[in-house]
C-alpha cells in the first residue's frame, strides 16, 4: 500500500497467515511464523492493534501536526479492534485508552 508513492504498509499471506505491517524491512515469513500474542483479549473473525507510539505518530503525520501540538496525543494508548462478518451484518469493536 502506497500514499504519494510512499510506502506505508505490506501485507500477504504466508503460509496460513495473513501477515499486515508497516516496516518496509520486515521479515514477512518470520512474523507469519511467530506465536500470535496480543495486549487484550481479541476477538472476532479479524482482530488487531496498533501500539500507541505507533499510532500518536500516524495521527501527528497524518494531521500534519507541529510536534508541540503532536505531544498533545500522549495519552492515547494501545488501539484494539476486532471485525466479525455475519450473514447479514458486520459487526466491529475497537477500543482506545486515553489518559492513562
Amino acid at each position: 500500500m502506497e500514499e504519494a508513492a510512499v510506502p506505508v504498509a505490506r501485507f500477504g499471506l504466508a503460509g496460513d497467515a495473513l501477515v499486515l505491517t508497516t516496516d518496509p524491512e520486515a521479515d514477512v515469513r518470520r512474523i507469519a511464523g511467530a506465536l500470535p500474542s496480543s495486549a487484550g483479549e481479541p476477538r472476532g473473525a479479524l482482530s488487531g492493534g496498533l501500539r500507541k507510539r505507533a499510532l500518536r505518530d500516524y495521527v501527528a503525520r497524518r494531521l500534519d501536526l507541529p510536534a508541540p501540538t503532536a505531544a498533545a496525543l500522549a495519552p492515547l494508548g494501545d488501539l484494539a479492534f476486532s471485525l466479525r462478518a455475519e450473514l447479514d451484518r458486520l459487526e466491529g469493536r475497537a477500543e482506545l485508552p486515553f489518559g492513562g
